[in-house]
């Protein structure tokens, strides 16, 4: 597959996770406006549930493939360790919502991993990808490493 059709491919998928993400945290923000306790903290499980299961994973298969490359260039080194700090950013408002047990504190923490994820995608997205496509990286060989440690 060539480098534009992986971005895209890439890009595609980014957005579904933006979109299952938008939506956990719309609902774990409307039980809560709504003062429904066990709505919630159902809601706010549901979201930690996916987090641990489709968001972390993908960072880790990230810096672990795609970011290893990024580094090993000099124009996007500082960019990517910008985005592997982010990471961790993300991983500890996950370590909040799994803490959270009261209303304000599950849509507090929602809104966290929603904000952070929205000004991490842009510079996967529009900034690395595009570079790595330009250094001639072979961003088919990357994505299937991550698939692989994903076990996809």
């Amino acid at each position: 597959m060539s480098n534009d059709s992986v971005i895209a491919a890439i890009k595609v998928h980014h957005a579904q996770m933006a979109g299952e993400l938008r939506a956990l945290v719309d609902k774990a923000s409307q039980a809560a406006d709504a003062d429904d306790a066990r709505a919630t903290l159902a809601a706010g499980q549901a979201l930690a549930s996916w987090c641990h299961h489709e968001l972390l994973p993908h960072a880790a298969a990230e810096e672990t493939t795609i970011y290893r490359a990024g580094l090993g260039l000099p124009e996007t080194m500082l960019l990517v360790q910008a985005m592997m700090d982010e990471h961790r950013a993300i991983e500890r408002a996950v370590s909040r919502l799994d803490g959270a047990t009261g209303s304000v504190p599950i849509a507090e923490a929602a809104v966290v991993v929603q904000a952070l994820f929205d000004v991490h995608l842009p510079k996967e997205n529009d900034l690395l990808l595009p570079v790595l496509d330009a250094a001639g990286a072979d961003l088919d060989a990357l994505l299937a490493d991550m698939h692989h440690l994903l076990g996809e």
